[in-house]
């Protein structure tokens, strides 16, 4: 009896401890819950995606709770950070040169002016015409004159070109372009130097020269021909080269010459030689500054 009553104590007493156990963890986790639900607050992030549900990432297929067809496709956003502002380095002021600073350094004491033209792909023809006491407007009458000199030649032009693709170019480049409104950025349309340097002298039948700082200043003859009297010297014919532009210059009586194009040399007619003794002076000129 004893032994059972003990037992029955035993039972109830470990029963009711049991219970009072499960009660303190019941109220534990209730209060611990609570704690864990009220003691952290919503971040930005989960406002914005709690009130734009569109813009949330869609979930994984392993927790999608509806079928998904096949060959449909999951929207899917990825949120990245913007880049830093970037801090770009302040602009150097540039320098702005001009036409005179790109002529050569010992021709600047006899350089009277330079005269600029319009720049759009004929400004060499055009400044051709500004020396001839043209309108910048003749620019296509001096190209059409070239074209001329250069088919009543073609035998000698061909040889001083070096073939006939080089003289066909040359000739091409002389045609003006289909829209004359401009042709700055067809370059073979251009006036080049030294091809066209000499057609140029054998048609006007002067001396021209080409100036500048960019690379070998050159003095052109006609390559058939004597000079005229001395009485009627023809002016010579001054050109400026800038950076893929041409401009007019107008230098004083006497001033030096640059080196004379080596096809003079090579290709002069029998009657041209006394060119050269004709500006004999301004060469030795060049030859002691």
């Amino acid at each position: 009896m004893h032994l059972g009553c003990r037992n029955h104590h035993d039972v109830s007493t470990t029963t009711k401890s049991t219970n009072q156990g499960s009660q303190e963890k019941s109220r534990h986790w209730e209060s611990k819950q609570k704690i864990t639900s009220n003691s952290r607050i919503p971040s930005s992030w989960e406002v914005v995606d709690s009130q734009n549900p569109d813009s949330q990432p869609s979930p994984s297929p392993t927790t999608l709770s509806f079928k998904r067809k096949k060959g449909a496709r999951l929207g899917k956003t990825s949120f990245f950070p913007l880049p830093p502002p970037t801090r770009y380095p302040k602009p150097k002021s540039i320098l702005v040169m001009r036409p005179i600073d790109y002529m050569p350094h010992f021709m600047l004491p006899f350089i009277e002016k330079v005269v600029d033209v319009i720049g759009d792909g004929h400004c060499g023809f055009r400044a051709i015409a500004e020396f001839m006491g043209l309108t910048e407007q003749s620019h296509i009458m001096i190209r059409t004159l070239l074209i001329q000199e250069l088919k009543d030649h073609r035998d000698d032009y061909v040889e001083v070109f070096a073939g006939e693709d080089r003289y066909n170019y040359i000739l091409n480049g002389l045609h003006p372009p289909a829209n004359m409104g401009g042709c700055a950025h067809l370059v073979d349309k251009w006036f080049t130097i030294p091809d066209m340097g000499h057609i140029v002298a054998n048609y006007y039948k002067r001396c021209v020269v080409v100036l500048t700082s960019l690379g070998k200043s050159k003095s052109f003859f006609p390559l058939r021909g004597p000079p005229p009297p001395a009485k009627q010297k023809t002016p010579i014919m001054y050109l400026g080269v800038i950076p893929n532009y041409f401009v007019h210059i107008y230098l004083k009586n006497g001033c030096p010459l640059p080196p004379l194009s080596t096809e003079w040399h090579n290709h002069k007619k029998e009657d041209a030689i006394t060119w050269e003794d004709e500006y004999e002076g301004e060469k030795n000129h060049k030859k002691g500054g």
